[in-house]
């Protein structure tokens, strides 16, 4: 039988699905461009207006399009959105577009949200969960919700319960912890333990900390759960010769377990390509691993307790494998953000390109968990709030000193002196802006990656010179392989949009219109950050006169971005804290919708060898 390992998972992956908590250089507030306000409000009137006119799009991409964007904006309660959408979720054709402003009414949150969703009558599964994961959007859940979706929990499948739970996830209440432990001593599912893990760290407390400690440590009591006895029982079925009768009854018995599309999928079907589950060995590793992830990354919201400390110690430590790296990857992150001056020297000691006096082994020096330790001492040297205000954690230039090395030195792995590029900005010191400026402007040092990703390192900081630059790099043609590029190029864009200066726009709608999808979906999220809602005023005529679809549907998700007002995208809530290597069939499609490039581009290359 074939063997299977887990995949590379890089620190970009790491960053794609969380940077939006990280944008926002520290001390600025939200860069809103000077606007007249009676101006913006018509503007953003009319916005409503034209998206709920596209609602009736005969192509079910602008629809779908619209019907999200008018969610993310938050469209006001007298527009006649809810209304719209409410009819939209009860009557079109495409469950696509039904599942999209099922999200949507859940981000507006009116008055009648909440009912509507919990008495929503849906069509297919995919639809009912659509509508659970809803209710966890509305900013505050009713009693009757909550009691609506524990009875989901108790009485239905993993599908649905994996989506109550996430729901309920987002409101945790008293109890949380108890709850959430329960649903692991209880559960078979790999999709509704990992995010039962991820839950405990939104509302840890001394016993929710312990569990999660014990399962980074794959300590006695987590083998006794009941998924992990599954685990070890599929292992040691897979032993042996095998008949096409026992294929076939174990495709049977572990099909909830290991099937590569754990729920329904938009449109009812199986995934293009789906051939059932091949009996290969390793799967139940990965997930061993994976969960481990998801555990390692729920201790995050621990406050230097030793048990969690010394978990994420030892797995960072452990004895590197086929299938444990992306959990020390997790854990070094979690290590870096508990900022423990005990973790420090683990950090170090991954990041550090040296063994001792002796340079490592080739294999550690190309290993992503580098990249991750990186990260990590980035979040490490970050300053944190306390009641008496900012302070540092012990010995944070040890941290920076190791970013600083391993950016200046030309030997270096590109993937890490790119990671300590991004994580200098993580750290807030715009002491660092000194070693930043000048060296990399050229774009010629190794790569355009590097210059990319300083500049957006420069702009974390709060550099606004970035921006000629960043238009410069723009307008040199591409010149390595794709994916070098596409993340350049993005990095250079982000960059102008991070210092939230109008001075930026101009260039940005300019880089609209040169460059390919996914930098122009980053184009976007850039303007967003500079509050560039003016710009809307140019699209919203292209929404009736282009004569593209896929254009059509993509204006339309502009307009959403750029009038939103959160701090925070109101669809990254799927996204960071989250266990992105676990693939979930219910909530990756909403993981996409907020980073298309994530889950459009990085990581369909793995293409089928993601599980």
């Amino acid at each position: 039988m074939p063997r299977v390992t887990e995949l590379r998972w890089s620190w970009v992956h790491w960053w794609e699905a969380n940077r939006s908590l990280y944008l926002r250089p520290i001390g600025q507030g939200r860069p809103h461009q000077d606007l007249d306000q009676a101006g913006f409000l018509s503007l953003r009137s009319r916005a409503e207006k034209a998206l709920i006119e596209v609602l009736s799009d005969p192509n079910e991409e602008p629809r779908s399009a619209a019907a999200l964007s008018l969610g993310r904006m938050r469209a006001s309660a007298d527009s006649g959105a809810i209304e719209a959408l409410i009819k939209l979720a009860q009557k079109d054709p495409s469950e696509s577009v039904r599942s999209n402003a099922l999200l949507a009414i859940g981000l507006i949150d009116d008055k009648d949200s909440g009912s509507f969703l919990f008495g929503y009558s849906p069509p297919s599964p995919w639809l009912r969960a659509s509508a659970l994961i809803s209710t966890g959007l509305v900013r505050e859940q009713t009693m009757p919700m909550r009691v609506g979706l524990h009875k989901v929990l108790d009485r239905d499948g993993p599908v649905m319960r994996n989506a109550a739970w996430w729901a309920l996830t987002q409101h945790p209440g008293d109890g949380h912890a108890r709850e959430t432990m329960s649903l692991m001593a209880t559960s078979g599912s790999p999709w509704l333990v990992s995010d039962s893990l991820l839950a405990l760290g939104s509302n840890i407390d001394e016993a929710g900390e312990l569990m999660l400690a014990r399962i980074v440590s794959q300590g006695d009591e987590f083998q006794d759960l009941p998924l992990w006895r599954t685990l070890d029982e599929v292992k040691r079925e897979k032993y042996g010769p095998v008949t096409v009768g026992q294929h076939r009854k174990w495709v049977r018995a572990h099909r909830r377990i290991f099937d590569l599309n754990p729920a329904p999928t938009p449109l009812g079907e199986q995934p293009e390509g789906y051939r059932g589950i091949r009996m290969v060995i390793g799967i139940e590793e990965i997930y061993r691993a994976r969960l481990r992830a998801s555990a390692a990354t729920a201790l995050t919201g621990a406050t230097n307790r030793e048990q969690a400390i010394d978990a994420l110690r030892a797995l960072i430590t452990e004895q590197t494998n086929n299938y444990n790296t992306p959990a020390k990857c997790f854990a070094a992150i979690s290590l870096g953000q508990i900022g423990s001056h005990k973790g420090l020297d683990d950090l170090l000691a991954v990041a550090s390109d040296q063994d001792g006096r002796r340079i490592k082994r080739q294999e550690d020096l190309e290993s992503p968990l580098r990249g991750f330790a990186i990260i990590g001492l980035g979040l490490y040297a970050r300053p944190y709030m306390t009641e008496q205000g900012a302070t540092n954690h012990p010995d944070h230039g040890r941290a920076l000193k190791m970013l600083k090395d391993r950016l200046v030195d030309k030997r270096e792995k590109l993937e890490v002196r790119a990671a300590a590029a991004v994580a200098l900005g993580i750290s807030g010191r715009t002491s660092n802006l000194k070693l930043m400026i000048g060296r990399y402007e050229a774009f010629d040092d190794t790569s355009p990656l590097l210059g990319g990703y300083v500049l957006l390192g420069r702009a974390i900081l709060g550099d606004r010179n970035v921006i000629e630059l960043a238009r410069a790099a723009l307008e040199r043609k591409p010149h390595h392989d794709e994916t070098t590029d596409l993340l350049a190029r993005r990095a250079a864009i982000l960059s102008m949009g991070v210092t939230g200066a109008g001075e930026a726009i101009p260039h940005l709608v300019w880089a609209w219109d040169q460059e390919a999808y996914y930098v122009n979906r980053e184009v976007i999220v850039a303007l967003s950050l500079c509050g560039a809602p003016g710009v809307a005023a140019h699209v919203l005529p292209l929404l009736a006169d282009d004569t593209n679809q896929y254009e059509r549907a993509f204006m339309a998700d502009a307009i959403g971005r750029l009038f939103n007002q959160d701090d925070l995208p109101p669809l990254s809530v799927f996204l960071i804290g989250s266990n992105f290597m676990m693939k979930n069939g219910l909530t990756d499609p909403y993981r996409g919708l907020e980073n298309v490039f994530l889950y459009g581009y990085l990581i369909p290359q793995f293409e089928e060898d993601w599980y």
